[in-house]
């Protein structure tokens, strides 16, 4: 019975990814062509197969594992390279899915707060929208939720720390050759050691034994780079902070990118902090607090050139554990926002792309405080 059960929920997650991949890449497909970074990728793997037109555009090749797929489908199927990069997004699509679900169900233990993750999560402007391009920022994702459920799996399973720490490493630097992004999931690995119940000097040795397996894969990408005399994504990143400073990246014209990560759902999100810091921050609480400032303060100094949602999108899976807390205990009601703020989601990235509908947001914004407050008053009982 177990079993059928088990079956029955990896089917319907399947099936949901199927369904909304789809009706992301139509929905979105008039966005390609505008995709300057997609040229990008395709010249990388042609380098890196040493094909006719290869180039090292933006540090490619820095990151080589996001590109085999797409250059293996490439030369032994004859498939266009861009067809190998939505084959292998929509595999991270359907992997991704399983990994919110089951690492907010170990998280809440709850089989609810982990179908609203889900439904959160994918329906979340970014992912919509960057999740079947030409891109590579999907699989950075995926290794993001990779070491979260580790650590939250690694509770119920007899590892020594040192095993654990090492595995998390190599996943961590394994990730970084796909996405730097991946390194968002490491930042949760330090906090999650320095909030443990550990010595100071465990858990220094703890954190040491981390970050050095992880920076062995940061010095094969390194070599790799430069065997094929391209830029390193050390040194691109260093040029772009030469030459931008912190101007462009603490711009206030990127509080509309932040915003753009969650939208509507950045209201159960505040609401969640709150609660959260009325009930004296817990473990979790700090780790996820502390993951989520890191990585937006970090982030302007790695990434001097641009800070926009699908690259804010790596602190989603933390800060959707605020989110999660921040909504009512009536399933009904909860059923009924979610899929409000879902749609106005969607429906607003598409306005906002297709016809430069920007004051939608305003509306939007506007309809789902109503919502909120109209429940809180109308339904008091039933706030969590």
């Amino acid at each position: 019975m177990q079993n059928s059960n088990q079956n029955r929920k990896r089917s319907r997650i399947l099936l949901i990814s199927i369904v909304l991949m789809s009706t992301y890449y139509c929905l979105f497909y008039f966005l390609r062509d505008q995709q300057f970074d997609s040229n990008s990728y395709v010249s990388g793997v042609k380098l890196l197969f040493n094909l006719d037109g290869g180039e090292d555009i933006q540090s490619r090749v820095s990151k080589p594992l996001s590109l085999i797929l797409p250059g293996a489908l490439h030369l032994f199927f004859g498939l266009k390279i861009a067809t190998g990069f939505l084959i292998q997004n929509a595999l991270c699509f359907c992997a991704l899915m399983f990994l919110i679900y089951n690492t907010f169900l170990l998280l809440f233990n709850d089989e609810v707060k982990a179908n609203y993750a889900l439904w959160i999560y994918f329906t979340l402007p970014p992912i919509a929208i960057f999740s079947m391009f030409v891109l590579t920022d999907i699989t950075g994702w995926v290794f993001i939720l990779i070491p979260f459920y580790i650590l939250l799996r690694s509770r119920n399973q007899k590892w020594s720390p040192l095993t654990l720490y090492v595995f998390l490493g190599f996943i961590v630097g394994l990730g970084g050759l796909f996405k730097e992004s991946s390194f968002a999931g490491g930042i949760l690995v330090f906090f999650y050691i320095l909030f443990s119940e550990e010595t100071r000097k465990v858990r220094v040795w703890y954190i040491l034994i981390f970050a050095s397996t992880t920076f062995i894969f940061l010095l094969i990408g390194m070599l790799f780079t430069k065997s094929y005399d391209a830029q390193s994504l050390l040194s691109r990143q260093l040029s772009l902070f030469s030459k931008h400073g912190l101007s462009m990246a603490y711009s206030l014209e990127n509080i509309s990118q932040i915003y753009r990560v969650f939208d509507l759902f950045w209201i159960p999100l505040v609401i969640g902090v709150i609660r959260a810091f009325k009930k004296g921050f817990k473990k979790w609480d700090q780790i996820m607090l502390f993951s989520s400032f890191s990585i937006l303060l970090i982030l302007p100094f790695v990434h001097a050139n641009a800070v926009h949602d699908r690259i804010l999108m790596m602190v989603a899976p933390f800060l959707l554990y605020f989110c999660i807390q921040g909504f009512f205990t009536d399933k009904r009601i909860n059923t009924v926002i979610i899929c409000l703020f879902a749609l106005l989601n969607i429906s607003g990235a598409f306005m906002i792309y297709r016809f430069d509908a920007q004051n939608i947001l305003i509306g939007n914004l506007t309809i789902g405080i109503g919502v909120y407050v109209f429940f809180s008053i109308f339904k008091p009982n039933q706030i969590s």
